[in-house]
């Protein structure tokens, strides 16, 4: 039987060992995570509160602003190609005080398109809309079988609504001939963090 006291050396010898096994598990996953995005270049945006990482042979590429709106508009392409990455990122006023889940749904209702699913995410501890949809030509071509196969985008469009802003981050993918690495886009989105204005 064992004594008060040499039970409370073995319940503090074994709380040592639990807190050392925690704190060199995320010792370890910081080494990791700071490895995956070595020489990742950071963009940050003070106006609209946020930033994330993206790999170096993209390059930011800012749409000019719109005098109708406060919004921001930046999207990806790949350095010395003359194909554009579709990655995009943008950032307005919520005037109409929209709700996520409307964002969400609303989605995909302009252009004809199909296979849309909406799922609840977080990103950074900030709830979000992750939707994916197929995008049909609006000009379907019907004497070619191919062309709709061809020329229709597989997107996934992340949806976050925060302090009066909408941000959306869109990934598109052509299913055809074409196709875009949509598979940096998901190690982009752990990066993307809100940061104080």
């Amino acid at each position: 039987m064992f004594t008060r006291k040499t039970t409370s050396i073995i319940i503090t010898i074994l709380s040592l060992i639990i807190v050392s096994a925690m704190v060199y598990g995320a010792v370890k996953k910081q080494e990791s995570d700071s490895e995956k995005y070595k020489g990742w270049k950071t963009y940050r945006n003070e106006k609209y509160g946020y930033e994330l990482r993206y790999p170096p042979q993209l390059r930011l590429k800012a749409q000019p602003k719109q005098k109708t709106e406060e919004s921001s508009f930046i999207y990806l392409e790949l350095l010395n190609s003359a194909q554009p990455v579709y990655w995009q990122i943008q950032s307005y006023f919520n005037q109409d005080k929209i709700r996520l889940d409307d964002l969400a749904k609303k989605a995909g209702t302009i252009v004809p398109s199909g296979n849309k699913t909406i799922e609840v995410i977080k990103i950074n501890n900030v709830e979000a809309r992750k939707v994916t949809l197929d995008s049909y030509p609006s000009d379907m071509n019907l004497d070619d079988s191919n062309y709709i196969v061809d020329n229709t985008y597989n997107i996934t469009t992340i949806y976050i609504v925060k302090n009066n802003m909408v941000y959306t981050l869109s990934c598109r993918n052509k299913k055809g001939k074409t196709q875009y690495n949509c598979a940096s886009f998901s190690q982009m989105l752990k990066t993307f963090k809100f940061i104080s204005k």
